[in-house]
Parts: structure tokens; sequence; C-alpha cells
């Protein structure tokens, strides 16, 4: 048996689906697919899975896809001072050619 959810291209990313589809790799397999505004997504369930109901599974689905994309929102947005940090960091550590 399997299950499909549908997400709107407009406001949810594909790597985000696929980062919540590699969290839940141990239980199934997702299966995506993509018309003019939204992804498919088929859930198909391993043999030995704990997947039991279908409605359950779909909303920790959901959970997770919005917190893999709020993990790439943050991502993005903290990018330059990450980069600066790094940098600076490197800069003292002595293991520059200049020194």
């Amino acid at each position: 048996m399997s299950s499909s959810l549908n997400f709107d291209s407009q406001c949810t990313s594909l790597e985000a689906i696929k980062k919540a589809a590699y969290v839940f790799s141990d239980r199934c397999a997702l299966d995506i697919s993509e018309d003019e505004s939204s992804y498919i997504c088929k859930i198909i369930p391993k043999k030995d899975s704990t997947i039991d109901n279908y409605e359950d599974f779909e909303i920790e689905f959901r959970n997770e896809v919005l917190d893999q994309e709020l993990r790439i929102e943050i991502a993005n947005k903290t990018d330059g001072v990450k980069n600066l940090i790094l940098a600076f960091a490197f800069s003292k550590s002595g293991l520059s050619d200049n020194d």
C-alpha cells in the first residue's frame, strides 16, 4: 500500500522534500514527481516498515519538510556570518604560508 502527498512548488523546495525523505529512509522510499505547480510524493513503505497509520505518518512527514525548509532558510541567511567566523578562525590558526 502507498500514499501520495502534494506540496506546492511555490512554497516548498525540492531540497527540503529530499532532506525529509532521507530522514524517513529507514521506513520508506519516496518517489517524487513534478507537475506545473506542485511536487507529488508517493510514499512507498518498506516491507518491514513501522508505518501503521498513513495519516499520522503524513503529518510527521509534512512537519519534517517544514523543519527542513526552515533549516535551509536559516542556513542561507546566516551563511555570510558563518563564512566570516571561519575565515577569522583560520586566519589566526598559523596554517597560512604567508606567516
